[in-house]
């Protein structure tokens, strides 16, 4: 009897394991970047999309490509949230110090990451040689 379990609980264990792996590898070859009409943030059918965006140091917009205006702001000294028309979780980002006009900025360090909370959303944080927050402008460059 007891081996007889064993050979039920066996097989049973290798179903499971089977099944939760076909559904993974379906769900990777399922997902054909069909737009970015989706919540699905891997980018078009022809490729990767970009979402690019000009930030002034006050927070708003100088120039974009997918920034979504009300949604983008400074949050405190140094730190900015840069929202977009589409979910980026599963996206590059990538940011420089950088003016919005001619003429080289002030030194510093940038740093990025998805915003929390906000699957739309990227957090920029900038800093000056001294590793003081300060207010920047910046390029953010969103690939997917």
């Amino acid at each position: 009897m007891k081996s007889f379990i064993r050979s039920i609980l066996a097989g049973s264990t290798a179903v499971l394991l089977l099944t939760s792996t076909l559904v993974a590898d379906a769900a990777v070859r399922g997902n054909t970047n069909r737009g970015t009409t989706t919540p699905n943030p891997v980018g078009t059918a022809r490729g990767s999309a970009s979402l690019w965006a000009v930030i002034n140091a006050d927070g708003t917009i100088s120039r974009s490509d997918g920034a979504a205006a009300v949604r983008t702001s400074r949050i405190d000294i140094g730190a900015y949230q840069v929202g977009f028309f589409r979910n980026v979780t599963g996206c590059v980002y990538t940011a420089s110090i950088g003016n919005p006009g001619a003429g080289n900025p002030a030194h510093g360090t940038i740093v990025v990451a998805l915003r929390a909370g906000d699957d739309s959303g990227v957090f920029v944080e900038t800093r000056d040689t001294t590793t003081a927050l300060f207010d920047s402008s910046f390029h953010l460059l969103v690939t997917c």
